[in-house]
């Protein structure tokens, strides 16, 4: 199955284009796959049922949260590897840095061997043929 693309129209915000409207593909989303699809999914490859699925994931999921929690990177096999990752704002000299300047974490996650090959093989596919004028890279909402 093909990802879905359309195309958008935006300035180029610097390089050799700086300023300059040109034509850009945009990957869209086909859709959302919910928790329980994904559980009645897994459940009919194997011989776990539905419910069994869903209480394996939920564990997955506080373990990988408490090691995380914890500073390490969690290895998941073909899935990939997941760490927690935070920036900080700067002081101006060591003894002044404390816990207060980390910002919000945030996760890394760097895909497997078999997600890395679902993404080599992708394939594309024009959604349509309209154009989308894209004027500014941030959303902005009349209050």
């Amino acid at each position: 199955m093909a990802l879905t693309v359309s195309v958008v129209k935006r300035k180029v915000p610097s390089g050799e284009h700086a300023g300059e409207e040109m034509f850009f593909g945009q990957v869209r989303a086909s859709g959302t796959t919910s928790f329980d699809e994904l559980c009645n999914r897994i459940s009919g490859f194997s011989s776990a049922t539905r419910g069994d699925v869903e209480l394996v994931l939920n564990g997955f999921l506080m373990v990988v949260g408490n090691h995380l929690d914890n500073g390490n990177l969690v290895e998941m096999g073909k899935l990939g590897t997941i760490r927690m990752s935070a920036g900080s704002r700067g002081t101006e000299t060591e003894e002044e840095f404390t816990a207060h300047q980390m910002k919000t974490g945030h996760i890394v996650f760097k895909p497997g061997k078999y997600l890395k090959r679902v993404v080599e093989e992708a394939t594309f596919r024009r959604i349509d043929k309209k154009v989308v004028i894209v004027e500014c890279t941030r959303l902005h909402t009349n209050g």
